[in-house]
């Protein structure tokens, strides 16, 4: 009996002669032939078996395993050789994709290769590349739609401002200027806060360019509404009614509004503060 052993860790296989079936003691929680831990196990056949060495579940960390139950057959072997260049460029391109249910496609194809339809599993091979380079495709320009989203809100805002300074509809010294200059800052922060945590967003596939732009919209909206709120706050001296007193106090403001926009958690600390000292009067 002859066995190849495909390392996800690296892009050589190797070959060795067994005396006894190796793989009834491959089951989930026990080790393999290197002493990694096996966490799933996707297929296996009487001369292969392929699974997981990474709870993750990921296509870089499938491991196949064939024992041959005659040494001098080497056709499983050369089936998989034959689809190997193919299994190489997914794992390549691994890291786009976290959803296990595509590495079950991969381990079902690398079978169907080693079973001996090699051009079969290249083309599912083939396939399930293009899905993920598409779906990843899907997701970097829903991110970007988002963020855009995010941006035309704090640019509509800073043209009223521009259109303020040309035509003074708004004087600089009222309450409803300052709020226009804190939202926007508010915005601002939004958008900083936004571009931090992009890695973060999870985008559902199918979902579409325009229904995250209008979620980025929706994001900074809210960060229009903590400006405000926080404005309502300061001006009213309910918190850090100290600004008001000061000759620059705008300049407080801004810096609270852009905190407003950027910290999820300002507001309700805030909150919480205000709940805390109504309890204590």
């Amino acid at each position: 009996m002859s066995e190849i052993q495909s390392d996800p860790t690296s892009e050589t296989t190797s070959t060795e002669v067994s005396d006894e079936k190796k793989f009834e003691s491959y089951i989930i929680g026990n080790k393999d032939s290197s002493g990694r831990i096996i966490y799933d196990i996707y297929t296996r056949g009487d001369e292969f078996i392929i699974y997981s060495i990474n709870e993750t579940g990921l296509i870089k960390d499938i491991s196949i395993g064939i024992d041959t139950l005659v040494e001098e057959n080497d056709i499983p072997i050369k089936n998989f050789n034959s689809i190997k260049k193919e299994f190489d460029k997914l794992k390549s391109v691994s890291h786009m994709v976290s959803d296990s249910s595509v590495t079950a496609r991969v381990a079902h194809a690398l079978s169907v290769g080693i079973l001996g339809e090699t051009e079969k599993s290249e083309e599912l091979l083939v396939q399930i590349h293009a899905d993920i380079l598409k779906e990843y495709q899907e997701k970097v320009y829903g991110k970007i739609s988002y963020i855009f989203g995010s941006y035309v809100v704090a640019f509509v805002l800073i043209g009223i401002i521009l259109l303020n300074i040309q035509f003074s509809f708004l004087e600089e010294s009222s309450p409803w200027y300052e709020a226009l200059l804190v939202s926007t800052f508010a915005t601002l922060g939004g958008i900083i806060s936004i571009s931090i945590n992009t890695n973060s967003l999870n985008v559902d596939k199918g979902l579409g360019k325009k229904m995250y732009f209008f979620y980025g919209v929706e994001r900074n909206f809210y960060s229009i509404i903590g400006g405000i709120f926080v404005y309502i706050l300061i001006k009213s001296n309910l918190l850090f009614g100290f600004i008001n007193s000061q000759e620059n106090h705008i300049y407080a403001l801004l810096v609270f509004g852009f905190l407003a926009g950027f910290s999820e958690s300002l507001i309700p600390n805030a909150l919480k503060t205000l709940e805390k000292n109504a309890n204590e009067n």
